[in-house]
């Protein structure tokens, strides 16, 4: 801790009913490059009652050098927990990694140097899977990744940071109320985009993000989402919350009659419907040799098209509804 008291960085850590992902999280936090007077560590324990697990993690000799915090905070949802955490976080810079993230051992130290560097409002990097059980052969890295290439750069139109590797400044959360928490997984239930939200949220009121590759960290592919299932709903799912966010963020309406604009939709979905069913009738005919699989096709062939389908209705369903 600095001589004024405040840290330089808070790192914020929503959990819920992951101990053992934690504590690996906890191990790489304590073998960090950058001196432990420079970080703090709020682990949130968001799960309805207190986990015993992780309250044990948090008081551990092991990390009896980290500037660790336990916070229960029962009402769940990853934004609320976040939100609790950095309410009590005391630096000006939060950074943001999920209980089953592994971030690199210079990854504080990058991020605080990056702040430093590029004035930035919000920083960012990519992750890649790291697994714990053999995955499937024809699962492949990307599916359970996401990366804006090797090149660091600034952020702009809907490209944003991901919420499992990102740092922002406290006093931008503060202004924009923090993550909504209409958005963020509720315990199982799934609901993507609050790190889009906040993002574009900052955008929108002048804010800046930068992307930056150093700061890749690891991210546990569970085998739920080895499945093709998982990866076509997660298509649907945050399409569908993208179009929502989206739709909320514009300021600019199309300023056609509400009919011709429903329409318009109408129109855009049955097309995308139509492309969606076509792939999905050429599978056996797929090229083999760029698609060795059929879910290899479905995923990266068909799921494109998927995506924008069910992103274009979202938007055709808030249109009829908010109009």
């Amino acid at each position: 801790m600095s001589r004024s008291g405040r840290f330089e960085i808070s790192l914020v850590i929503a959990t819920y009913r992951r101990a053992d992902s934690l504590k690996s999280l906890l191990n790489v936090l304590n073998s960090q490059t950058a001196s432990k007077e420079v970080f703090e560590v709020i682990v949130v324990d968001n799960t309805p009652e207190k986990d015993n697990q992780v309250i044990s993690l948090s008081n551990s000799q092991v990390y009896k050098d980290l500037n660790l915090h336990y916070i229960h905070h029962p009402v769940v949802g990853t934004s609320a927990a976040r939100n609790r955490g950095v309410a009590a976080a005391r630096s000006d810079l939060i950074g943001f990694l999920d209980d089953d993230s592994l971030p690199r051992p210079d990854w504080v130290e990058q991020v605080i140097r990056i702040f430093a560097e590029t004035k930035a409002d919000i920083v960012g990097g990519p992750f890649e899977p790291y697994y714990l059980d053999q995955k499937p052969d024809w699962f492949r890295d990307i599916y359970a990744g996401r990366t804006y290439g090797d090149q660091a750069c600034w952020l702009t139109g809907t490209r944003t940071v991901f919420g499992n590797n990102m740092a922002i400044r406290k006093g931008l959360m503060q202004e924009l109320g923090g993550f909504s928490e209409e958005f963020g997984y509720i315990g199982g239930k799934k609901v993507y985009g609050e790190d889009t939200d906040l993002n574009l949220r900052a955008r929108k009121a002048g804010f800046t993000t930068w992307y930056d590759p150093c700061l890749k960290i690891q991210h546990y592919a569970d085998p739920d989402r080895m499945r093709l299932g998982w990866q076509l709903e997660s298509y649907w799912r945050g399409s569908r919350d993208l179009a929502r966010i989206i739709y909320h963020q514009t300021d600019e309406k199309d300023g056609r009659p509400h009919y011709r604009v429903v329409l318009s939709l109408i129109r855009i979905a049955l097309g995308n419907f139509w492309t969606c069913t076509s792939l999905i009738l050429r599978t056996p005919f797929r090229n083999k040799n760029e698609y060795p699989f059929i879910e290899n096709y479905l995923i990266e062939r068909f799921g494109k098209e998927f995506w924008r389908f069910a992103r274009n209705f979202g938007q055709l369903l808030l249109t009829i509804h908010e109009n």
